[in-house]
């Protein structure tokens, strides 16, 4: 049997990415990606940790007799990721949080008819519009109605980390 070397030379290693545990952050937006790949289309935020606290666990989803331990956040200086499927189950909340991200980068709300624009912008493998910029990440769990535990993810921007001096030095640590 041949494998396609077509397909092989064509092939991209997977680089993985390391994701969020439960905590309150400061981040970095490192990159930005969207990309088709044979699970469909995505984008891929990339972060650089600056500081990180655990969050304790809410009250309100503890069963009697029941601990949910904190978990330790990703440390500082370290990178996390958070890969958003736009395509099948969940792609509705996908671009729903690719757009509150997007948002709290910018500091402010996007008009609709910007919103293609800023985008852009932000996934362009060259410009990388929003690399540098900071933005607050809380972990929310909330109990399901089957019992389990959902964590979401908050983002708030950082309007007094944004100037354009701040951003600057921030690209240059990057890319370092």
């Amino acid at each position: 049997m041949q494998m396609d070397t077509k397909k092989l030379k064509e092939a991209q290693v997977s680089s993985g990415g390391v994701y969020f545990r439960d905590g309150a952050y400061e981040l970095t937006v490192k990159t930005v990606t969207y990309k088709e790949g044979f699970k469909g289309k995505s984008v891929i935020w990339e972060f650089v940790v600056d500081k990180a606290s655990p969050n304790p666990p809410p009250a309100d989803l503890l069963k009697a007799g029941e601990s949910m331990e904190f978990i330790t956040p990703n440390q500082p200086g370290t990178s996390a990721s958070w890969v958003l499927s736009l395509e099948g189950k969940g792609a509705g909340s996908a671009y729903s949080n690719h757009k509150t991200i997007l948002t709290a980068c910018n500091g402010e709300p996007i008009e609709d008819e910007e919103l293609g624009d800023f985008n852009n912008a932000a996934v362009d493998e060259k410009v990388q519009a929003l690399r540098g910029v900071a933005v607050r990440m809380t972990t929310v769990r909330k109990r399901t109605s089957t019992g389990g535990i959902f964590t979401n993810y908050k983002f708030e921007p950082m309007p007094s980390a944004n100037d354009e001096k701040s951003i600057a030095a921030r690209r240059k640590a990057i890319e370092s």
